[in-house]
């Protein structure tokens, strides 16, 4: 009998025991195992995870089974998670459903942040609110309870439409949180202080505080120009309400034109339509409302701004003359058929030229005696004994335009010259017969565009609801006497300014005169490369002081067209202005360095051929090249130190703006130059002519 068990000549399974038999064996599968023993496997028993449950759910279809590996289908309720779509389950071998949750749907953790703070937002289920604390708090109380100021959010669904499960965070409503800046805190409390007020005192020191507190537009806000311009609104409105005296009209005055100084000192993105608006309505009012005394002239001047306000000895047979300086207004009075009388403006009679071509005057606006006859007088039920009896003018000038941002205007049109208004009593005047006339200073264009007309417009507040734009109605553009001014003639009074239509150079020419210079520019760069090349490589050139001179002439020509190839277009490295401006000292003193090297070579042929063909001295020649060095080093050095950043930075290039830096700067030390060289050529011919002549004598 052969042991198949112990030969292991048997054919059981791995998973079963072998017994030996007579003539034969036997397979038995080992426990937790089924089979034949020659063939085992696991047993597993059915497993059956019940009929499924979820919370929530509208109804759960099963697939026929609940036994394991099958799967079961889903819905949720209304307003729950996968709303109106299924979710499969599946029984698992532990004899639990797969876990799902027919939950209501939530917004997640976020954060906002505006100019009351930083806000803090934890999850919230969708269709509720969440209510939290405000970062600033000031009320009592409400630092622990957050009662009083409190912000709230909502998680909504941004379809509207039946929830179906796209849940957002709505806008944060802050309006009940106090403002993090303690300048637009108080900004903001001021703004209401002096509304429908009479007293005095009170107007007096809210303005003074706040021309204080606006006085680091560097750092104001937009809601910092939005409170501040409805004090200003505020101001206005109960001006005719105040019993004033001459100084705290002036006082007043003053606060008011400082206090929109700061603002048109702050960034144009600060400074929003709604609120330029107000400002620049309620100088109107302010001025139609403020009572002067008789003879009086008041002026106040800002960087930004500058007014005057008079009230006239008589208004017949006369013409009336204001004139906008840099910082300035003059108010003139001419009577008619005789000299010109001038009335103070706050400095004293000037006898300034009436011809805005001749003297440095920004604008000069002239009215006629009908503007006085048609104005109404200030009728305060305050006004003093001594108030002016006849109507009074008022001119403000904005030297800063930024109040009157016009996006009606296009990209070829802009303003070009400052804004004037023109105030005479109160309420509006029209339909002058004879018209009143305002010169402008004309504003060079830019080299980058050609300028193809002028227009004469005023400032309407009934366009853009309220918020105001240019328009032509009534006014007319005068043909120039000399290329130097604009005048412009209407028949009413307001804001007026005169606007430039211009467009850009032709693409084409623009990139033709580009292929030009660039191309001229790297042939003289390889000319330069191959020159200096030759002088270092040659040792004959390299001994010669001839070539030796030659040498530096040609490395300073190279460099100075690098960096001039470099600042030609002012491109994204030369973004920022610091970067321009160095670019642009530098091309300054690698021109005038040039030329004072063409002067350096002169002297040194003038000594050597004139000076009986003698060398130059060691002291001599150190004399001549820190000459070279230093004299184009002074120049730059007092033209950077005379003028602003913006002289040597520009809109597309860098280069140096305006036309006396450019002459006193490079104009007249290369014509000095130049002549120099002129002079010492013509010595250098004459003295070898006579010595040509001299050796055919001998």
């Amino acid at each position: 009998n052969v042991d198949e068990c112990s030969t292991g000549t048997h054919n059981c399974h791995s998973n079963s025991n072998c017994t030996d038999t007579t003539g034969s064996f036997t397979c038995q599968c080992h426990a937790g195992y089924s089979g034949n023993g020659t063939r085992c496997e696991e047993y597993s028993p059915v497993v059956d995870c019940k009929e499924p449950t979820v919370t929530n759910a509208d109804y759960i279809t099963t697939t026929g089974s609940t036994t394991v590996r099958h799967t079961a289908i889903v819905v949720c309720k209304s307003g729950y998670t996968r709303n109106g779509q299924w979710a499969a389950i599946r029984c698992l071998e532990s004899g639990y459903w797969s876990i799902f949750k027919c939950e209501r749907p939530r917004c997640t953790n976020s954060t906002t942040t505006d100019l009351k703070g930083q806000f803090f937002w934890g999850i919230t289920p969708a269709g509720d609110s969440q209510t939290i604390p405000c970062p600033v708090q000031t009320r009592t109380g409400a630092q622990n309870t957050g009662r009083d100021e409190y912000a709230v959010r909502g998680c909504n669904d941004s379809t509207q439409q039946g929830h179906t499960g796209d849940w957002n965070w709505s806008e944060p409503d802050t309006s009940r949180c106090q403002f993090k800046s303690i300048v637009t805190r108080e900004l903001q409390n001021f703004s209401t202080i002096i509304s429908n007020t009479s007293d005095v005192s009170l107007v007096v020191s809210t303005t003074s505080r706040v021309a204080n507190l606006t006085d680091m537009s560097t750092t104001l806000t937009s809601a910092d120009v939005d409170f501040t311009s409805i004090l200003l609104e505020n101001l206005a409105s109960v001006s005719l309400n105040l019993v004033l005296d001459e100084n705290t009209t002036d006082l007043i005055q003053d606060n008011f034109i400082t206090i929109v100084d700061n603002i048109l000192d702050t960034d144009s993105d600060v400074l929003q339509s709604k609120p330029a608006a107000r400002i620049t309505q309620a100088t109107e009012d302010l001025f139609k409302s403020l009572p002067l005394s008789s003879n009086v002239t008041i002026r106040h001047s800002q960087r930004n701004i500058a007014s005057i306000a008079a009230c006239p000895s008589q208004i017949s047979d006369q013409t009336t003359v204001a004139t906008a300086m840099d910082n300035k207004i003059i108010l003139r009075t001419l009577m008619n058929d005789s000299q010109p009388s001038i009335e103070s403006a706050g400095t004293g009679n000037d006898s300034t030229s009436l011809d805005p071509s001749s003297s440095p005057e920004r604008v000069t606006f002239t009215i006629t005696e009908e503007v006085f006859e048609k104005a109404t007088p200030i009728n305060s039920s305050f006004a003093r004994v001594d108030s002016c009896p006849l109507p009074q003018t008022a001119f403000v000038v904005y030297a800063d335009t930024k109040l009157f941002k016009d996006p009606t205007l296009g990209s070829y049109r802009s303003l070009a010259s400052g804004v004037i208004l023109a105030q005479v009593g109160t309420g509006d005047i029209a339909s002058l017969s004879q018209r009143i006339r305002a010169t402008f200073q004309r504003q060079e264009p830019s080299l980058n565009y050609t300028v193809t007309g002028y227009d004469c417009v005023y400032w309407d507040y009934r366009q853009r609801d309220g918020l105001g734009a240019w328009t032509m109605d009534g006014c007319e553009l005068i043909p120039a006497e000399n290329n130097k001014t604009i005048t412009c003639e209407c028949d009413h009074l307001t804001n007026f300014a005169c606007l430039v239509n211009y467009r850009p150079f032709e693409e084409s020419a623009s990139r033709a005169l580009s292929i030009v210079t660039y191309v001229g520019c790297s042939l003289s760069l390889a000319g330069l490369l191959i020159t200096i090349a030759t002088i270092l490589i040659v040792d004959k050139f390299r001994q010669s002081r001839h070539h030796r001179l030659m040498l530096g002439l040609s490395v300073s020509i190279l460099l100075l067209v690098v960096s001039f190839l470099v600042g030609l277009e002012r491109r994204h490295y030369l973004a920022r202005d610091w970067a321009c401006y160095t670019l642009a000292i530098l091309v300054h003193y690698m021109l005038l360095f040039t030329f004072a090297w063409t002067s350096a070579i002169a002297s040194f042929f003038y000594i050597q051929l004139v000076k009986v063909l003698s060398r130059p001295s060691t002291r001599t020649t150190t004399t001549i090249v820190v000459c070279v060095f230093v004299v184009p080093l002074l120049i730059v050095a007092v033209t950077a130190a005379s003028t602003s950043l913006n002289a040597y930075t520009g809109k597309t290039h860098c280069w140096i703006n305006g036309l006396t830096a450019f002459i006193f700067s490079l104009y007249i030390p290369m014509a000095l130059s130049l002549v120099y060289n002129i002079v010492i050529l013509a010595i250098i011919v004459r003295s070898l002519r006579n010595r040509g002549k001299m050796a055919q004598t001998m």
